[in-house]
């Protein structure tokens, strides 16, 4: 990368968290969306080896050492995000947003300071929130929501993410709730009003 194609980088990542007096959970879906726009990620499913590096973040897969699933380094004049390469394809997308996230939160730009902890449910939030967006999540679902038996294995494949990422994520939208077998969706807003 050219130098000024890296200051390039910096000031659009910058410009990004300059947008957010804070960054927390009730407003991590909005952080991960302004990500994604400046990533120009459209609809899902939205796989980082392709979005990432439209912002100066290349996904390689290699050997990352456990409990890690992802590490992200300055390398050149760019960053580099590495997945373990003995994970599912689904699980090294999500492992890539979420060092994304983990990469934003190291810049000096960052709005709010984070614990350990307070950082990787973060970036867990920031990566669910990319690849299952809360509106694309609720479109697709009533899409699908007359096959109640097999949304979730649905929607898993259509978003290109594991089941076990799918169920969590409909249950954290109330699209399905413990213990009931029906879906569950908010009234959809009338055009225009």
């Amino acid at each position: 990368m050219q130098p000024e194609a890296r200051e390039q980088v910096e000031r659009k990542l910058d410009r990004l968290l300059h947008r957010f007096a804070y960054v927390r959970r009730d407003n991590i879906e909005a952080v991960a969306g302004r990500f994604a726009e400046l990533v120009k990620a459209g609809a899902p499913p939205r796989d980082p080896r392709l979005l990432l590096p439209r912002v100066g973040i290349g996904v390689e897969r290699g050997v990352v050492s456990p409990p890690q699933r992802a590490r992200w380094e300055r390398r050149g004049d760019g960053y580099v995000i590495t997945v373990s390469a003995y994970e599912s394809l689904p699980a090294q997308s999500f492992a890539a947003w979420r060092e994304a996230f983990v990469l934003l939160a190291a810049r000096r730009a960052f709005p709010t300071a984070l614990s350990q902890v307070g950082l990787e449910r973060l970036a867990n939030k920031f990566a669910t929130a990319a690849l299952m967006p809360a509106e694309a999540m609720m479109a697709a679902a009533r899409r699908f929501a007359t096959n109640r038996e097999a949304l979730a294995e649905v929607l898993a494949e259509r978003f290109a993410v594991s089941l076990t990422a799918m169920r969590k994520r409909l249950y954290e939208l109330e699209i399905l709730r413990p213990r009931s077998r029906g879906v569950h969706l908010p009234p959809q807003d009338e055009p225009g009003g």
